[in-house]
């Protein structure tokens, strides 16, 4: 198994519509793959979950991780706390999607093969419209 050592995070906003903000995070580890994950949480609370992740960030940076299981213990969280804090486990789930994106890249398999599934050539087409953004 790979390991993930997270080294750099940039904010990518996307504006929609005047009202709203979508809000990502590209995350690039030591050996040059990057990912992107959305933390959108709200207009208002999205700059919060950026907040947090950059505050959380500096303990993850350079260390090995070899699955997304292990953030919480890297970041001296005890496991049961985001269950109570929905700011801290948006945060946590955004650094737990980018160490297992970027475990799929190290490991050349999809993310679905990462997470444990399997791969399917046909997938039923989804479309959801959102209304609110077409004001």
């Amino acid at each position: 198994m790979s390991e993930v050592r997270l080294s750099t995070i940039k904010e990518v906003l996307i504006s929609v519509t005047r009202r709203t903000v979508w809000v990502f995070l590209e995350f690039t580890d030591t050996e040059g793959a990057s990912t992107v994950v959305e933390v959108t949480k709200g207009n208002l609370q999205g700059n919060a979950v950026v907040d947090l992740v950059r505050q959380l960030f500096p303990t993850l940076r350079n260390r090995p991780i070899e699955n997304e299981s292990e953030v919480c213990a890297v970041l001296g969280i005890e496991e049961d706390r985001p269950k109570n804090d929905f700011m801290l486990a948006t945060a946590i789930s955004c650094l737990r999607s980018a160490v297992t994106q970027l475990n799929a890249i190290h490991n050349r398999v999809s993310l679905t093969e990462e997470l444990g599934g399997v791969v399917t050539e046909k997938v039923p087409l989804y479309g959801n419209i959102n209304r609110a953004l077409l004001g």
